[in-house]
């Protein structure tokens, strides 16, 4: 499954949830785990998504969740402590910029 930065969240009716604005990636096996769905404008809320919520992504590149837009405002909120950015973009094939991708700590 391929997700682009950027990318409209839709919850399993079709609804609009938000937008990928970020991308986790296992450091080990270099795997998209999670991604940070970006939710409102002025009040916005980051969302912790993880990849085995994601229904498939179409054509268009939506990506399409499993969740309802209820379950998905109950998601976790990202906080980037829990995190740290991946500073070596060689081995990763997603676009810039790369301070939008983050490797989970462990």
């Amino acid at each position: 499954m391929r997700v682009r930065l950027g990318a409209t969240v839709l919850d399993r009716d079709g609804t609009e949830v938000g937008k990928v604005e970020q991308l986790v990636i296992d450091p080990g096996s270099r795997q998209i785990i999670q991604f940070i769905a970006k939710q409102g404008h002025l009040d916005a809320k980051n969302h912790i998504v993880d990849r085995t919520m994601a229904n498939h992504v179409d054509e268009a590149g939506n990506v399409h969740l499993t969740l309802t837009a209820q379950e998905v405002a109950q998601l976790t909120e990202f906080y980037g402590v829990n995190y740290t950015p991946i500073k070596h973009q060689g081995e990763f094939s997603w676009p810039k910029p790369l301070a939008r991708r983050w490797v989970a700590l462990t």
